[in-house]
């Protein structure tokens, strides 16, 4: 079985662009929308994060309407997370940062992990593994390498 960062039931996990994610994985046809079932992978992701408001919008909508009203989508800057429903279990970024944000791994738990595609656009990125252990170390080791759209930010 392949490795899998947050394949237990019941973890609290939040994801960074989820609703872009969404938004292009869910057809625009109404029938096909009906038939659509978010992958296994995101079946504990409750909560959803996404810098663009139309997309966030239109995402919780096909997310109501597919069946899936547990998860909660947010408009807002990624890259900060939601600190207001900190501490989670796991964080999932679909967009690459430059760097690991601090903000994301603050809002980890003790024992919980992120998950980030790192790099600049165009360059080589890597999709990292981002570990807080019990007592709070921080440990991070690269998964593999991808190529993922940038992580926009907020202009506030």
């Amino acid at each position: 079985m392949a490795y899998h960062p947050f394949r237990n039931p019941g973890l609290k996990i939040v994801s960074v662009i989820l609703a872009a994610l969404l938004w292009m994985t869910v057809s625009r046809d109404q029938s096909v929308e009906r038939s659509v079932r978010v992958p296994l992978e995101f079946q504990n992701v409750p909560e959803g994060i996404e810098i663009v408001g139309a997309l966030a919008s239109a995402a919780g909508e096909r997310l109501q309407a597919t069946g899936y009203g547990n998860v909660t989508v947010r408009h807002g800057d990624g890259y900060q997370g939601w600190p207001e429903h900190a501490p989670y279990d796991g964080i999932i970024v679909t967009a690459a940062a430059p760097h690991i944000p601090p903000p994301l791994v603050e809002q980890l738990k003790p024992g919980a992990r992120l998950v980030i595609p790192v790099g600049l656009p165009g360059d080589v990125q890597q999709l990292m593994l981002v570990e807080k252990s019990a007592d709070g170390t921080v440990s991070s080791r690269c998964i593999l390498l991808v190529a993922f759209v940038p992580l926009t930010r907020s202009k506030l």
